[in-house]
C-alpha cells in the first residue's frame, strides 16, 4: 500500500475505534479517555526532555573522562520515547494505545534492535576517546623570523609572542 493511503485509512482507523468505544463506554467516557491520553503525552514529553538535558549532560561528563561508551543505544530509546508521546498526545484512541504500549521499556528495546539493523548508524569520536594520540595537542603555528621586517601580525613589537634578544640574558 502506498504511503499516500497511509494517513486516511489511519483517520478511518481512529474514527471506527471511536465509534465503537463510544457506543460501549459512552462519550463522556470516550473524550475523557482521549483528553487522558493527551495529557499523559504532554507530561511524558515535558519528562523526556528533563531526561535527555540530564543524560546529555552526565554523557559528556562521561565523555570527558575518557568513557568509550557508545549513546546510539540511549539515543534510540529517547528517540522512540518521543515517539511514544506524539503518539499519546495526537488525539484518537489507536494511535494513544500504540504510544502507551511504545512507553514499555521491553517493547522499546525489542523495537530499538529491529530497527538498528535497518539504520545507518555512524558515530565519531576523537583520537584520545580510543587511547591513541594520548598527550598530542593538535594545533597550528606559525614560524616567526625577528629578523624580517615588522608588518602587523606575529613580528609586530607590540606581540606579546616575540622573543626579545635580551629576554634570553635574564
Amino acid at each position: 500500500m502506498p504511503l499516500f493511503w497511509l494517513f486516511p485509512a489511519l483517520i478511518l482507523i481512529e474514527i471506527a475505534a471511536f465509534v465503537m468505544i463510544g457506543s460501549e463506554i459512552g462519550v463522556g467516557l470516550t473524550l475523557l479517555l482521549v483528553l487522558g491520553s493527551t495529557a499523559l503525552g504532554v507530561w511524558t514529553l515535558r519528562r523526556l526532555g528533563l531526561q535527555a538535558a540530564q543524560a546529555m549532560q552526565s554523557g559528556f561528563a562521561f565523555a570527558a573522562r575518557g568513557g568509550r561508551e557508545n549513546p546510539v543505544q540511549q539515543m534510540g530509546d529517547g528517540t522512540l520515547k518521543a515517539f511514544a508521546s506524539g503518539l499519546l498526545i495526537v488525539p484518537g484512541l489507536v494511535s494513544s494505545a500504540l504510544g502507551a504500549v511504545l512507553l514499555i521499556p521491553a517493547v522499546r528495546q525489542f523495537l530499538w534492535q529491529r530497527l538498528q539493523s535497518r539504520l545507518n548508524i555512524r558515530t565519531a569520536s576523537y583520537g584520545a576517546a580510543h587511547g591513541r594520540n594520548e598527550g598530542v595537542i593538535d594545533g597550528e603555528f606559525t614560524e616567526v623570523d625577528t629578523r624580517a621586517p615588522q608588518v602587523g601580525g606575529a613580528a609586530n613589537e607590540n606581540s606579546v609572542w616575540r622573543q626579545h634578544p635580551h629576554d634570553d640574558q635574564k
